[in-house]
C-alpha cells in the first residue's frame, strides 16, 4: 500500500523503469567473479590436496629431487655430484 502512494499506483518506478538497470549487470559481474573465484579455489585445492603449488613438485628442493635420482640409481655417482655441484653454484 505504501508503495501505491510513493509512485502513484501503476506510474512510474525508478527501480524498474530505467533506474536501476545497470545494478543487473554490476550483480552479473559480481555472481560471475564469486562464482569463477569458488570454481578456481576448489580445483586448487582438490588438484594437490590442499592450497599447496598448484602443479608444482609439491615443495622438494632441487636437491632433494637430485638425491632421490641418484638413490633410484638413475644417475651415476660421478653424475650426482656434478649436479649437486652445479646447482649449488
Amino acid at each position: 500500500m505504501m508503495m501505491g502512494r510513493w509512485f502513484g499506483g501503476w506510474g512510474y518506478d525508478p527501480f524498474i523503469n530505467g533506474g536501476g538497470w545497470w545494478m543487473m549487470g554490476i550483480g552479473m559481474l559480481f555472481n560471475i567473479l564469486f562464482w569463477g573465484a569458488l570454481i578456481y579455489l576448489a580445483i586448487r585445492f582438490l588438484n594437490k590436496g590442499g592450497f599447496g603449488s598448484f602443479g608444482g613438485n609439491h615443495g622438494e628442493t632441487p636437491e632433494e629431487i637430485l638425491r632421490k635420482r641418484y638413490a633410484r640409481g638413475e644417475i651415476t655417482r660421478e653424475e650426482y655430484q656434478q649436479m649437486l655441484e652445479d646447482l649449488k653454484k
